[in-house]
């Protein structure tokens, strides 16, 4: 379990058994990539949106949001910001610089060691 305060959420993640990869076949690939986390303690699957790839890619350096969202074409707002950034936050791709004031207008973010070891995988 998990409390997001910036957001005033607890979030619960229930760890499913691993599945085979073809258990994504369904999905069209220009839509999701099926990228497996190779670290031991964390092994469930990993699904990127390509927009999320993109915001790794493009948050090697730091970046605002704004700025992140008007990279990959996408408006601002709420949502936007819930699914390409804190998403990745919360899955330890994306980091703050500024952790301890996360709705500071100053606010930056930048791709972590896991989210480069995510987009460096092929499947």
């Amino acid at each position: 379990m998990k409390d997001d305060v910036s957001i005033n959420e607890f979030v619960v993640t229930i760890k499913r058994p691993l599945l085979e990869s073809n258990h994504y076949a369904d999905i069209p690939e220009n839509v999701i990539d099926h990228v497996r986390n190779d670290r031991d303690d964390d092994r469930d699957d990993v699904l990127l949106l390509n927009e999320q790839k993109a915001v790794l890619v493009f948050c090697n350096t730091p970046h605002t949001s704004r700025d992140i969202l008007r990279h990959v074409n996408v408006a601002y707002h709420p949502d936007a910001l819930k699914l390409y950034i804190r998403a990745l936050v919360n899955n330890g791709c994306l980091q703050m610089t500024m952790p301890d004031k996360p709705t500071s207008k100053n606010q930056h973010y930048f791709t972590t060691k896991k989210g480069k070891r995510l987009l460096s995988k092929k499947d």
